[in-house]
């Protein structure tokens, strides 16, 4: 049996799944210390030292990944 944190990934979505995991200290917390938006400025400076260019379509599905996750807090 996988443990809880394996997620299956499709492979078109996996540039966008990459570069929404690899920023999650980037995040913009409201005044209930909860995450409120992400930083793009200060996203971009990991996905540039990581190699990850994030533009077009899978740059639309980091931002729905953040929509999500907004939605479930």
């Amino acid at each position: 049996m996988k443990p809880e944190t394996d997620v299956e990934v499709h492979p078109d979505n996996w540039l966008a799944f990459k570069a929404f995991t690899t920023v999650q200290t980037q995040w913009v917390l409201d005044n209930k210390n909860r995450k409120y938006a992400l930083d793009y400025h200060r996203a971009d400076v990991c996905w540039k030292k990581l190699g990850l260019i994030v533009e077009g379509d899978d740059f639309f599905k980091v931002q729905h990944l953040e929509q999500c996750l907004r939605e479930s807090v």
